[in-house]
């Protein structure tokens, strides 16, 4: 079984999709370059709404 390598970039209340530009995929090619065996994933959260309720921004969290 292969293994594999999920690196999650997170950005802040105010960030976005975009937040990180292309680092994420930049990172993901160095690191499958130097670890050949693992396939090496990036994934960035997705941009969610930081109004209302804290829990409910928690719950959305967990459920992604």
């Amino acid at each position: 079984m292969r293994r594999t390598l999920l690196l999650c970039f997170i950005h802040g209340f105010k960030g976005d999709d975009n937040t990180f530009g292309g680092f994420p995929e930049h990172l993901r090619a160095l690191v499958s370059h130097a670890l050949p065996k693992i396939t090496v994933k990036a994934v960035t959260y997705p941009k969610f709404d930081t109004r209302g309720d804290f829990g409910d921004c928690v719950a959305r969290f967990r459920e992604w």
